[in-house]
């Protein structure tokens, strides 16, 4: 970006603080969206892992 006026002293302290809120925003979004992915994995391994243990349970009870 090239600057075509003169420096305004007061502009940085208006931008920078907008910048910091959309930086922190974004790494918001981005933790929200690895939390959301790690619990869809982990729902999926409950899922996998109850299934496994009801079938070992059936399967074991059967041969009793």
């Amino acid at each position: 970006m090239q600057a075509t006026g003169p420096a305004d002293p007061n502009a940085s302290y208006v931008e920078m603080p907008r910048q910091a809120t959309e930086l922190r925003s974004e790494v918001l979004d981005e933790r929200k969206r690895q939390i959301g992915q790690q619990m869809e994995a982990n729902s999926a391994s409950l899922v996998f892992f109850g299934i496994v243990i009801g079938v070992t349970g059936l399967w074991i009870r059967s041969k009793l």
